[in-house]
């Protein structure tokens, strides 16, 4: 700084001492810990073990009761409710075999001498179950390569007639208005499916019920 004395300029000049810097304090040592000792797990204590009225001459933990009790109460469930259904199932009437499925139940000699019996009785009534001559016009191996390719699966078409023939090798009804049949010659199968609503020039269930397994139809 400058300052005045006598009249003479004197220059003087001041020394700022840096304050010392202070010591980072040291931090006291952590004492170590003593390890600690492992805590021992007391022994578990055996189930008590008792007799139950429901489970004579055993004696059971009481989990192990109660699992069992459930198991034979959903067995006694069980078996009520099947003998409900089999009472249910004996109070209602036989249901009466039909006489195709009475049929099913003779042997060989006995079926054939049935069904003679009853071409016998179609023929008295005037019926032609076995007529002279029925007109073929396709052979099944000729059927299946003609439609085979040019029908998909699940198509219907109606705009060709054909007139086929062979042995009957199963029947199966959908109800009364639809009937299935494998149809077996020349060494090939196809199924032929029967439907009512289409049977506009004959009685369907009249027709139908007279065909069996066996027959050679067309």
């Amino acid at each position: 700084y400058h300052s005045c004395t006598g009249g003479e300029e004197s220059k003087q000049e001041e020394i700022v001492q840096a304050p010392e810097p202070t010591p980072e304090p040291i931090a006291a040592p952590t004492p170590k810990s003593e390890p600690k000792e492992a805590k021992m797990s007391e022994p578990t204590a055996a189930p008590e073990l008792k007799e139950y009225p429901e489970f004579p001459g055993e004696k059971l933990s009481k989990s192990e009761y109660k699992k069992r009790l459930k198991a034979a109460q959903n067995a006694k469930a069980k078996a009520e409710k099947e003998a409900a259904k089999a009472a249910k199932a004996a109070a209602q009437p036989a249901k009466e075999k039909s006489e195709e499925e009475q049929e099913g139940e003779l042997d060989a000699t006995q079926y054939t001498a049935n069904r003679i019996n009853k071409i016998l009785q179609r023929k008295e009534r005037g019926d032609r179950p076995y007529p002279h001559k029925f007109h073929v016009d396709t052979r099944l191996p000729e059927f299946i390569e003609q439609f085979a390719s040019t029908v998909a699966d699940g198509e219907v078409t109606t705009d060709v007639v054909v007139s086929v023939a062979g042995r009957l090798m199963s029947k199966r009804a959908s109800g009364t208005k639809l009937m299935f049949y494998d149809l077996r010659g020349d060494g090939v199968k196809i199924q032929v499916m029967a439907d009512a609503k289409n049977a506009t020039e004959y009685d369907f269930e009249k027709c139908h019920a007279a065909t069996r397994r066996g027959d050679i139809v067309g």
